[in-house]
């Protein structure tokens, strides 16, 4: 089952600004050298951001909890899931709004998800694995 990932408005707009400021100091002072090292970095940052638009998924198998984020990709195992708690946190995760799951497995781990049903997700978690702990 395929949960489509939530991406707020904050996430967006710090696309759309960073890309501004950067649009905007190439018009004001022009392309130069000393913008290489600004430009680089600012293609490392969309290289994270934006694929984020385009595939931001929770999979879940019979077997394994898959999410994609953008380019990067966590599996989980179903049966090292311990914990599941819905939560407000501002921390770097997986996740690209400040509603989240955190998903906490036996390898010592939690990762934070954004999904536009979390109630399904962690329904279907705790389908798969009954000793799936909820904590709200």
């Amino acid at each position: 089952m395929t949960f489509k990932g939530k991406v707020s408005i904050f996430w967006k707009l710090a696309i759309a600004i960073l890309n501004g400021i950067a649009i905007a100091t190439v018009i004001i002072s022009g392309i130069s050298e000393a913008l290489i090292a600004p430009a680089l970095f600012l293609v490392v940052l969309d290289l994270y951001f934006i694929p984020v638009l385009f595939k931001n998924e929770v999979i879940v198998t019979k077997k394994e909890l898959i999410v994609q984020f953008g380019l990067l990709k966590k599996v989980l195992p179903i049966q090292e899931i311990l914990v599941v708690r819905q939560m407000k946190d501002y921390s770097a995760s997986f996740a690209a709004d400040f509603n989240r799951i955190g998903i906490e497995s036996r390898r010592k781990t939690t990762v934070f998800v954004s999904v536009d049903d979390p109630d399904a997700l962690i329904s279907e978690l705790r389908k798969l694995n009954k000793k799936i702990k909820y904590v709200l």
